[in-house]
């Protein structure tokens, strides 16, 4: 729980913290009879540095050596060494962090506590049936358009560290072994979002979440709308569209517009040819929490320079008027819950 459940242990089983397997066996049965379906969410690109996969890894113990993303330090001088390139960690500083008892560094491009897994390996791709970094670990970039202030991460341009090609081959390898409904998420352009699709003879992604309206604003008008709409419909195949109004990193649309205009963009999203996703209580018009510090989940904060709590949208699902809006019976539940539907 360093980074709310991101930092995967052990991904074959449940945390205790939400139950055991036999609780989830449970869950999947009642969803079934319902006529559910029960979506998972995937965590392939690290895993928790308290996975035995990493510990074993860290002693060089076959066949975990390559499990991991290690590279040696790179000499300054015949006395010092430094981290092998520049490349950023997402939360901040770089993406490097030195492992006495390997006496190499790992990869991680997110927190310290989360190295990133070695797809380069056949022995994690077989154990994931499941990303990929450039292959000679040159440094990026400098981005032309960092300003001094924004996180560091945004200082150079990831073009060795994201969407390499390999990337979206190993999501085609997925989409054979689940061939269901897969969903991916990259928050970039469609001309970016349109690869994970694939093609006939090796198709990857069903979903491929088109998350710009996620960080839209006010300052969106009927124009920038229609840009947004058409920069979908233009490019993805036909009957592959999909709308995602919200979702959990950001402030919900009831924050981000107002409350008056959630059963319009509620409309929109539904009406809209293809897939709509509604993240829980965008149906209600939901409103976000200010939680007080001592309140507050989420220890990294979407990370960087932002000051917004990523917890504010993802408090408790509002059911009805009664105690923690019907959430749960405990006597308090993990986040404050919204107030509109508890007033009166």
């Amino acid at each position: 729980m360093v980074d709310m459940g991101y930092d995967v242990e052990d991904h074959k089983v449940v945390d205790p913290l939400f139950g055991d397997i036999e609780d989830y066996k449970k869950l999947l049965a009642a969803a079934k009879e319902k006529g559910l379906k029960l979506i998972i969410d995937f965590v392939p690109n690290h895993s928790s540095d308290l996975s035995v996969w990493f510990k074993l890894s860290e002693q060089r113990i076959e066949p975990y050596t390559d499990y991991y993303v290690w590279r040696d330090a790179k000499p300054i001088n015949t006395t010092h060494s430094t981290v092998p390139n520049n490349w950023r960690c997402r939360f901040g500083g770089s993406a490097w962090e030195w492992n006495e008892k390997r006496q190499q560094y790992y990869l991680h491009q997110f927190a310290v506590q989360q190295p990133d897994l070695n797809y380069r390996s056949a022995n994690v791709r077989k154990e994931m049936e499941m990303l990929f970094e450039g292959a000679d670990f040159e440094d990026e970039p400098p981005n032309p358009d960092f300003k001094g202030g924004d996180n560091d991460a945004v200082s150079v341009l990831h073009i060795y560290t994201d969407r390499q090609p390999e990337n979206y081959e190993l999501i085609q390898s997925w989409r054979r072994l689940l061939d269901e409904v897969m969903c991916t998420e990259d928050c970039v352009e469609t001309t970016e979002l349109v690869k994970y699709f694939g093609n006939s003879s090796s198709p990857g992604s069903h979903v491929p979440f088109y998350l710009l309206q996620a960080y839209a604003d006010h300052e969106w008008n009927a124009t920038t709308l229609d840009q947004y709409v058409h920069a979908e419909i233009d490019i993805y195949p036909e009957g592959s569209y999909n709308w995602v109004l919200d979702n959990h990193d950001n402030p919900r649309s009831s924050a981000r517009f107002c409350e008056e205009s959630m059963d319009s963009w509620n409309m929109l999203t539904l009406l809209m040819p293809g897939v709509a996703s509604i993240y829980y209580g965008s149906e209600l018009g939901m409103l976000d929490i200010n939680p007080r510090h001592d309140q507050r989940q989420d220890p990294l904060n979407g990370a960087g320079t932002r000051s917004d709590p990523r917890d504010s949208s993802r408090a408790p699902m509002l059911w009805d008027h009664t105690k923690n809006a019907g959430f749960t019976t405990a006597d308090k539940p993990w986040l404050p819950c919204a107030s509109e539907l508890l007033e009166g």
